[in-house]
């Protein structure tokens, strides 16, 4: 481990501790003060120079999440969209927990071989003989690109995404299907477990069955919720960047007008050694994490769902605690570079200061920004 790895480390325990713990906050204030990472670093580069030294450590994507599908008279209730790509390990067991299990309602897997080289075409040839089966074949394009391309023709009431190496349980669709009949949300998501490769539990994650919850129940992930196929209609994942997932908490919960949760377990979602979450760590792509918000803050207003509710307002903050986290190992060059740019982005917000990380943007304060940070301390 690293040097900058244990400060980073020490430090964002000692703030979870003291989010746990209030009388241990004059421990943590005090942890800040002995290792402070980026002290001594001088002065802030201009905008101009953040933009351009980010830019040359990895350029922003650009790609939109605005985009036509077509949604057609449904045919079946649920299409499952399942992108492919070298996931031959998991695969035939992917399918199997779709398709080969009693399920009452109605769907269509559209799976997206993503150009797999590893045999998972050949897998997905021997159950292209079920009719609920559609197979698309394209170039690699990453996930984003497999994703839209199941988006593209949408057949059925309600849109279910699912990972090449994860399973459903006996009994998710029908779970989340009913919940959604029954109260008209146009989002249901349901419990989750995490598994290892061999079926093994790691953690339970349980939501509770609730009619009418609130967007701020609803974690960040695409997938283990159901989504009424509208929603989608003008909507897709941006092509580029990591983190894509962000287009769910800033454009698609806001178009939805009633949200539930169910207790069911709904998805196992299996530990991957070599899946983004811990592939991406240290790496300059993770500047990602602020151009996609950026990004979708611009597709957003285009879209017209920016409403700056009390939610949308603190969405914003999390995300600017992600971009730190996820580029914290880059070095406080970078880091110094990232504030002066999000800072600029949270000036052009069209709404009074609501937190002290708010705050420490509009002064322009970095030692108050990165305590914010390191303690995941938006409010």
């Amino acid at each position: 481990m690293t040097r900058k790895d244990f400060t980073y480390r020490i430090l964002t325990l000692a703030g979870r501790a003291a989010r746990r713990y209030p009388p241990l906050r004059p421990a943590a204030r005090a942890a800040y003060a002995l290792l402070r990472p980026d002290a001594g670093w001088g002065k802030l580069p201009s905008p101009a120079e953040a933009e351009e030294l980010l830019h040359s450590v990895s350029p922003d994507p650009q790609g939109s999440a605005l985009g036509d599908n077509d949604v057609l008279p449904p045919a079946c209730d649920v299409q499952i969209i399942l992108p492919v790509y070298n996931a031959a390990p998991f695969l035939r067991a992917c399918l199997d927990s779709v398709l080969s299990r009693p399920v009452r309602c109605t769907f269509r897997l559209v799976a997206v071989d993503d150009g797999s080289t590893d045999g998972s075409g050949n897998i997905l040839a021997d159950y292209v003989r079920d009719p609920r089966l559609t197979v698309i074949t394209q170039p690699n394009g990453g996930h984003a690109a497999a994703r839209n391309a199941g988006l593209r023709e949408i057949t059925a009431r309600y849109v279910f995404f699912l990972d090449a190496d994860d399973t459903l349980p006996p009994g998710a669709l029908d779970a989340l299907v009913d919940a959604a009949e029954r109260t008209g949300a146009d989002i249901v998501e349901g419990s989750y477990d995490c598994v290892r490769s061999d079926g093994t539990v790691v953690s339970r994650h349980p939501l509770s069955d609730c009619d009418d919850a609130a967007v701020t129940d609803l974690t960040g992930y695409t997938c283990m919720k159901l989504f009424r196929a509208p929603l989608f209609r003008h909507v897709r994942f941006p092509l580029g960047y990591w983190y894509e997932d962000t287009v769910l908490s800033m454009l698609v919960f806001p178009l939805a007008r009633r949200i539930a949760t169910v207790s069911a377990c709904v998805y196992r979602y299996t530990l991957n050694p070599a899946g983004i979450t811990v592939t991406s760590v240290g790496r300059p792509k993770t500047l990602d994490s602020f151009y996609v918000v950026r990004r979708l803050l611009a597709d957003a207003k285009s879209l017209g769902v920016l409403e700056w509710t009390p939610v949308q307002r603190a969405q914003i903050f999390v995300e600017v605690i992600h971009a730190y986290h996820h580029t914290y190992l880059l070095g406080p060059v970078v880091r110094r570079a990232l504030f002066v740019v999000t800072a600029g982005l949270v000036r052009s917000l069209p709404f009074p200061p609501s937190s002290r990380l708010h705050r420490a943007l509009l002064s322009g304060d970095y030692a108050a920004y990165e305590r914010c940070c390191l303690f995941d301390d938006a409010g």
